[in-house]
C-alpha cells in the first residue's frame, strides 16, 4: 500500500493557498453584504413630517401628518390615505436618493383627470396616467448657490412631461384650487 507523502513545503503552500482562499471568500462576503445594506438614510421616519421644519424653511409643502407611507422601489413615498385619493389633490411625496446620499424631494399634484396612454409601443395596452405638476426641489443645487426649484407638468394625453416656471406651476395648482408655492428666495446654502 502506497502512501501519500507530503513535504513540508507543500503543506506550507497548500496552507497559504487556503489562507487566500478563506480572504478572498470572507471578503467577497463583506462586499456582498454592504451592497444589500439598506442605507439608514431611507428611513420613513427620518424623512417624513420629522422634517417638515426644514421644508417650511425653504418654501416646499410640508408632509400632511395623516398621510401613509407606500413604497416605491425601496424608497419611501408618502401618499394621503385611501379615502382622499380622487379629485384634486397634492398626490404624493418622495426623497431622491444618489447612491446614499440624499438630494431632494418630488411633491406631486393632479387635478384628477385620468387619461389613457401607450407607454410601449410593444404593448399596445393603455394604461392609466394623471393630468399631474411635479416639484422637485434639489438640496444638492441648493448647496452649489444654484436654483434649487424644477418643475414639470405632465398634460392630457401625453406620456412626457415638458418643464415649465415656477410661475406656471403655481398657475397651475390656482387653476386646482390647490395650495400655491410661496415666493421664497434663493438664498445661502442651508444644510439639509
Amino acid at each position: 500500500m502506497a502512501s501519500l507523502m507530503i513535504g513540508t513545503s507543500e503543506r506550507c503552500g497548500i496552507t497559504v493557498f487556503l489562507a487566500c482562499i478563506c480572504v478572498l471568500v470572507t471578503s467577497m462576503c463583506i462586499i456582498s453584504c454592504k451592497r444589500e445594506e439598506r442605507p439608514p438614510a431611507l428611513s420613513a421616519a427620518k424623512w417624513g413630517v420629522a422634517r417638515n421644519p426644514e421644508r417650511v424653511k425653504r418654501g416646499i409643502h410640508e408632509l400632511p401628518l395623516d398621510w401613509v407611507v407606500e413604497k416605491d422601489d425601496g424608497l419611501p413615498l408618502w401618499m394621503p390615505p385611501p379615502g382622499k385619493r380622487s379629485g384634486a389633490r397634492y398626490m404624493a411625496k418622495s426623497m431622491i436618493f444618489e447612491g446614499n446620499d440624499f438630494i431632494g424631494e418630488n411633491d406631486d399634484y393632479t387635478n384628477g383627470d385620468i387619461y389613457k396612454v401607450v407607454r410601449d409601443p410593444d404593448n399596445p395596452n393603455p394604461e392609466a396616467a394623471f393630468v399631474a405638476l411635479r416639484v422637485t426641489y434639489y438640496y444638492d443645487r441648493e448647496k452649489l448657490g444654484k436654483d434649487p426649484w424644477e418643475f414639470e407638468y405632465n398634460p392630457p394625453g401625453s406620456i412626457f412631461s415638458e418643464k415649465i416656471s415656477r410661475e406656471e406651476g403655481n398657475r397651475y395648482l390656482r387653476l386646482w384650487k390647490l395650495p400655491e408655492l410661496p415666493a421664497v428666495p434663493v438664498g445661502p446654502a442651508m444644510a439639509p
